[in-house]
């Protein structure tokens, strides 16, 4: 609320402007992880 009364804008877009740069950070950071990650292959014989 306090973003939206800052931006003078309606809750949708002020939730928005919040939100999107967060998931892009999210994304980013999950993104490096899996870059970073050395997963290795396992196979199981039967």
């Amino acid at each position: 609320m306090e973003l939206k009364r800052q931006l003078g804008v309606n809750y949708g877009t002020a939730w928005m402007v919040k939100h999107k740069p967060l998931q892009a950070m999210k994304e980013a950071d999950d993104q490096l992880l899996l870059t970073r990650c050395n997963v290795q292959t396992v196979t199981f014989s039967t």
